[in-house]
């Protein structure tokens, strides 16, 4: 059910993003089985942005050219260069390539995975500054996932912010669980002896009062009444 919330947000605050035509493409003298080569070996490289070059090069020399294998090394290319943008943290660009990638088939399940997390992004970035509980509790899971390089970095921001909101609403308990979130995700070692202090505070706040211990009163020994005068034998 969270995750299906997550979806949500995600697509009531993020833009769709409409694919455009792919780029011009440059004319190349080569034979179209020559291109055709050179994109497969671009591929075999991870050379993303050759391989779609040269995919557009052929496609524009003889549009009816090997159609079914130059529209899935076309889909490849784009999957695979979404992918790549998207794990670097630029997430808007690795949407646009995928979203081109699904003109020439379905996306796979890790793609539409990586789909969700990079909108996750977009929508959990909207938040900080504006709302660091909610940030942190967005990049919470991007985080633990590793879904791009700076997830652990955004996060421990954000969990740190939201932490000296609430130190400074004297909820030091709750300052104290985000301090250490905030480092166990990103170390930092000037905020460590903050985080230590948070936490001996709120040990300390949670601290039953000491019982009192009652004053002991003696209790005074009564004194033996007396048998008035001598006995009184004198001569």
């Amino acid at each position: 059910a969270e995750d299906m919330l997550v979806e949500a947000l995600v697509n009531l605050n993020v833009p769709t993003i409409t694919p455009t035509s792919l780029p011009t493409p440059t004319p190349d003298p080569s034979p179209p089985d020559q291109i055709l080569a050179q994109a497969e070996t671009a591929i075999t490289e991870s050379d993303w942005d050759t391989a779609i070059n040269k995919l557009l090069a052929l496609r524009a020399k003889d549009p009816t050219f090997e159609i079914t294998r130059v529209d899935g090394l076309m889909y490849i290319a784009l999957r695979s260069l979404g992918m790549d943008l998207i794990s670097s943290g630029l997430m808007e660009e690795g949407l646009y390539n995928l979203s081109l990638a699904a003109r020439f088939g379905p996306l796979d399940r890790d793609a539409l995975f990586r789909e969700t997390l990079a909108r996750q992004y977009i929508l959990a970035n909207s938040y900080i500054v504006l709302n660091w509980a909610r940030a942190a509790d967005l990049f919470g899971p991007l985080c633990e996932q590793g879904a791009t390089l700076d997830s652990c970095p955004k996060y421990g921001e954000a969990a740190w912010s939201y932490g000296e909101q609430l130190k400074d609403a004297d909820d030091i308990c709750g300052a104290a669980e985000y301090f250490t979130a905030s480092l166990a995700a990103w170390p930092n070692s000037d905020l460590e002896e903050e985080a230590e202090d948070a936490v001996e505070d709120c040990e300390e706040s949670r601290r039953p009062p000491p019982t009192a211990t009652p004053e002991f009163t003696p209790t005074p020994t009564p004194t033996p009444e007396g048998n008035g005068g001598g006995n009184g034998n004198g001569g």
